[in-house]
């Protein structure tokens, strides 16, 4: 009589197999699902060679809290990438992690976006104009007009300084000249001194603005002043400083 052998192969379709992965640890903490043990090694991360925040192609889909270590510097503006940075996608972008430590470093503050006039121009038959500032640091960043757009979530600080050749006239505040960014600030001041002398106004305030997000343009007004043709607008300048995003 011949014997024949059998064979059995056990196919497993489909099984999930739930449970924790422990790492040089036979004790994973019952918190986690993975958990690494080493005195001296650390979770390398995968490097990423990221295009912009908003690169969802090189990682095709990706899913909302997955992070990377950035690669390579890349991009521009307020969607360029910073190498050797962790990132960490939102759902919508890619967001740089910044820790408390960075946040009170002397990096904090720091200018992000300067814009000043350097040219001298007539308001005769005029009340009011926008600024026009013709020299700018980073032009994706700062417009024209003073206009911020955000390079990152966080607190941002604006400088806002306006210099015009004006005469004195000592009138009410109501009626004085003034500078606004509208829904931002408002400032209104008087002129002071004797004869057709500078006056300068200056504005400091801080705003909290999402990453993409862009300020209104900054704006002059003369009030019920005339201007004649021995005034002028004279130097304007907007500096923004990024504060941080402690919260």
């Amino acid at each position: 009589m011949k014997t024949k052998p059998h064979f059995y192969v056990v196919l497993l379709l489909g099984i999930v197999i739930k449970g924790q992965v422990g790492i040089n640890t036979t004790t994973p903490h019952p918190s986690a699902l993975l958990d690494l043990n080493s005195s001296n090694k650390g979770l390398l991360l995968p490097r990423v060679p990221l295009l912009s925040t908003t690169d969802v192609a090189t990682i095709p889909n990706p899913a909302s809290g997955l992070m990377v270590y950035a690669s390579q510097d890349s991009g521009s503006g307020n969607t360029a990438i910073q190498k050797d940075t962790l990132y960490k996608f939102d759902g919508i972008r890619w967001k740089a992690l910044t820790t408390r430590e960075e946040l009170l470093t002397t990096d904090m503050p720091r200018i992000v976006a300067v814009g000043r006039k350097t040219t001298e121009e007539g308001c005769v038959g005029i009340s009011n104009g926008w600024f026009n500032l013709n020299q700018r640091s980073n032009p994706s960043l700062i417009s024209a007009r003073g206009a911020l757009t955000a390079p990152q979530d966080g607190y941002y600080m604006f400088s806002v300084r306006l210099t015009e050749l004006m005469p004195a006239s000592g009138q009410d505040l109501e009626l004085g000249p003034y500078i606004r960014a509208k829904d931002l600030v408002t400032y209104t001041y008087r002129y002071r001194g004797n004869g057709n002398t500078s006056q300068i106004a200056s504005i400091l305030g801080t705003v909290y603005l999402m990453q993409g997000q862009t300020t209104p343009d900054f704006q002059w007004f003369l009030g019920n002043n005339t201007c004649t043709s021995s005034n002028f607008i004279r130097g304007q300048e907007v500096i923004w400083e990024y504060l941080g995003n402690p919260l």
